[in-house]
């Protein structure tokens, strides 16, 4: 070592707090652009919808039988269950993201138990949509995939955040079961109105 003393640097409070208060305002600009839009929200929400449809429909053929999701709009939810007459397939097999806590018949997915960031999706209604408008409160599958209904479903979601309102529509095929998500909009289905 030589004769001079050497001397050891530290940060000062004023350079810490500096440093804190720069980190606070990049935050500031970055966490709102990493949470969900409304529009990301609704659309993850319709699917999770979707999922669970193709999984009914899947049961469905794989099990020679028919298979119902009941929609539950004012506790926010819908309910899988098996619908045929063969009573040995009442209870659901296992399935990954099924509720432990759910009975051994129903697979139930409430909207409001997700986990989600920003406001929650909300079941509006279901209806078919042929010749005229029929409101339903479920949509069940055949042994064929095919839905029981002989027109088109249309399963309606809303989420809301302030004054900014969207809705989506999943669509299912009659004929083949198979859903698909429409895209989002800020009208309201008028067939779920009421006035």
């Amino acid at each position: 070592m030589n004769g001079n003393s050497q001397q050891q640097r530290a940060f000062t409070l004023i350079e810490i707090l500096i440093v804190v208060a720069i980190m606070g305002v990049v935050a500031a600009l970055i966490i709102p652009q990493l949470s969900p839009s409304i529009n990301e929200q609704i659309r993850s929400s319709a699917h999770i919808l979707v999922s669970d449809l193709d999984y009914a429909r899947s049961l469905a053929i794989s099990e020679g039988s028919t298979y119902k999701v009941e929609f539950d709009a004012t506790e926010n939810r819908y309910i899988l269950t098996h619908s045929g007459t063969n009573t040995d397939l009442d209870a659901l097999p296992s399935a990954p993201f099924r509720n432990p806590n759910d009975p051994d018949d129903q697979h139930i997915t409430d909207y409001d138990d997700l986990p989600h960031i920003g406001p929650v999706a909300r079941i509006v209604g279901a209806y078919t949509q042929g010749s005229s408008i029929t409101v339903v409160d479920s949509v069940e599958f055949g042994s064929f995939g095919q839905t029981l209904a002989q027109t088109e479903t249309f399963i309606w979601l809303s989420c809301s955040s302030g004054l900014d309102s969207k809705y989506v529509a999943i669509k299912i095929n009659p004929i083949t079961g198979i859903a698909s998500v429409e895209d989002v909009t800020t009208i309201e289905p008028s067939a779920l109105r009421v006035d």
